[in-house]
């Protein structure tokens, strides 16, 4: 009986580390995006979470995306962003256990340094918005 109670065990540890190493390596919340319908302004929103989600940011990415868009296309940007999950403490994103939602702009604060947020204050200037990085 102790065998048995002894693979019992073993097996929920083992089905629940694979478990975890299926959910970091497929990521399957990278397959679904509430606000990405499809237009430009939303796949721009991805294509700006995905720079920084994970450890270290495509600061060119960023860049990139963000540089070729009208003021107008990038209050939408900021819209579609949304809140989104982010825990400050590992620097990418999360979910509701370890972090909370930010907007787009304290996603830059979190992971810009001050150059790059100098460079990226020109860029929303035009926009209207109250730029809080």
């Amino acid at each position: 009986m102790k065998k048995l109670g002894r693979i019992f065990k073993d097996r929920w540890f083992f089905i629940a580390v694979s478990i975890g190493l299926i959910l970091l390596f497929v990521q399957p919340w990278k397959w679904f995006s509430l606000n990405n319908d499809g237009s430009r302004t939303g796949i721009a929103a991805k294509k700006l979470f995905d720079a920084m989600q994970g450890f270290g940011t495509d600061e060119g990415e960023l860049f990139n995306v963000l540089e070729v868009l009208s003021p107008r296309e990038l209050n939408q940007v900021y819209d579609k962003f949304g809140l989104r999950w982010y825990n400050k403490r590992l620097g990418t994103q999360s979910g509701s256990l370890f972090g909370q939602k930010y907007d787009l702009f304290a996603w830059f604060s979190y992971e810009l340094n001050e150059k790059e947020k100098q460079k990226m204050r020109v860029i929303w200037e035009s926009t209207g918005r109250e730029i809080t990085f």
